[in-house]
């Protein structure tokens, strides 16, 4: 795991890169043989959620980590805000707006329509598997973090690169199940503000032993740093102050549509 108490690095925006190409093969094994043999514990676990042939039953800890608790919250988001909208359509004091914020009119069919919306999207996030996927058909693997390296996701806009967030991408060696060969892929870590980078911890660090899940077929194209999945509320990483980026929460919904309203 990451020592939080070290001193932590700013991050320096001008030296973060796109995800990188991949680099020669002689690099990535001249960094897995600087840390010595690839020897997975014999005692590794993998976690209870993967016992069993697939596909398996989704654990109950599973709806507590952050991956569920940000999948609940686009509904809950969407349900407060179109009552907020239909309540404030209803306030006597707003009809003298109606003249000058055209709009204000149609407010409470706005309303009426993100709530639907929402309800839909709730609906469908309770028979929709997506990332549970991961748990119910996954293949885990041991893999070993060789290198942690400074990256940039860009957000685009329009076709157009507006800004560079800051992310990490780990360089991970592990023994492709399909192919049984030993290979190298990178995976990225989610962008976070650049201010607030230094609060941000990946619970990973070169050399750890790491769990990898990936879903049948291509496993090297699907899979996955379980720890970053944030399925797993045990192990939920990337953190922030400490604690896993959970989803918004009712209280927090209900504050944002009262200061939109």
């Amino acid at each position: 795991m990451v020592d939080n108490n070290a001193p932590k690095k700013p991050f320096d925006l001008n030296a973060f890169r796109q995800p990188a190409a991949p680099r020669p093969e002689t690099t990535s094994e001249e960094l897995a043989a600087a840390l010595g043999p690839f020897a997975p514990p014999e005692d590794y676990d993998f976690g209870d959620e993967f016992d069993g042939e697939a596909p398996r039953p989704i654990p109950r800890s599973a709806w507590r980590g952050s991956y569920a608790s940000r999948r609940r919250s686009q509904s809950i988001i969407m349900i407060v805000l179109g009552i907020g909208f239909v309540l404030f359509r209803m306030l006597p004091s707003i009809e003298n707006l109606w003249y000058y914020i055209l709009p204000i009119w149609y407010l409470d069919y706005f309303g009426i329509g993100l709530f639907v919306l929402g309800v839909g999207v709730l609906i469908r996030n309770q028979f929709a598997k997506d990332d549970f996927r991961y748990i119910r058909e996954g293949i885990p693997v041991v893999g070993r973090v060789v290198q942690l390296d400074q990256a940039a996701v860009t957000q685009l806009a329009n076709g157009v690169a507006t800004q560079a967030l800051p992310s990490y991408q780990a360089l991970v060696e592990y023994i492709n199940p399909q192919r049984q060969e030993r290979e190298f892929l990178y995976y990225q870590s989610i962008p976070f503000s650049a201010k607030k980078a230094d609060r941000y911890a990946l619970g990973v660090a070169v050399g750890d032993y790491v769990t990898l899940v990936g879903l049948p077929g291509d496993f090297a194209s699907t899979s996955r740093i379980y720890a970053w999945t944030g399925l797993d509320p045990d192990h939920d990483w990337p953190q922030f102050d400490g604690r896993p980026r959970m989803g918004m929460t009712p209280v927090k919904a209900i504050l944002i549509a009262k200061s939109v309203l």
